[in-house]
């Protein structure tokens, strides 16, 4: 599976000791930066990166399951607000293995967001490792809302384009 990681200065120390460990489990790992602690950085500047970069990916690849994206900020707010906004990104913040299966299961999330202030290093490669193995659910129900969201998407770009 390839993974797409990025941070703000936030998530600095955990974006590299992740990167690291799923690289060791054998993960195809893109580091999208950044590439040195910078405390000016922002947060939208790395989501957008990295969900620009997922997206163009999921079309050239027609398994979309074998790529998913990795965020880290300080709170894990602000990244998931940020990659929200870009249609085909279901991203989702998650805080301990239960929530990791639940969003991808559930909801289809593409996008995992974490706090990089408030999470342990040893909690976050739990939360990661689930979300990456965890598979969306392909029961009617989940199938039917993720098309509602999906229409969503679609409505707002052809209205908003």
């Amino acid at each position: 599976m390839r993974v797409l990681i990025a941070s703000d200065h936030a998530g600095f120390e955990m974006k590299k000791a992740l990167a690291s460990f799923l690289k060791e489990k054998g993960y195809d790992i893109v580091d999208l930066g950044p590439y040195e602690y910078d405390a000016e950085d922002d947060f939208v500047d790395y989501a957008e990166k990295l969900c620009r970069k997922l997206l163009e990916e999921k079309e050239s690849d027609d398994n979309n399951e074998d790529i998913r994206g990795v965020l880290i900020c300080g709170s894990g707010q602000g990244m998931c607000i940020a990659a929200n906004k870009f249609p085909g990104i279901y991203a989702a913040q998650i805080w301990d293995e239960r929530s990791a299966g639940i969003a991808v299961e559930h909801d289809n999330a593409n996008v995992a967001c974490l706090a990089g202030r408030f999470l342990e290093e040893g909690v976050a490669k739990k939360v990661v490792e689930a979300f990456l193995h965890a598979r969306f659910g392909r029961e009617e129900k989940r199938i039917r809302r993720v098309e509602k969201i999906k229409k969503l998407e679609r409505e707002f770009m052809k209205k908003h384009g």
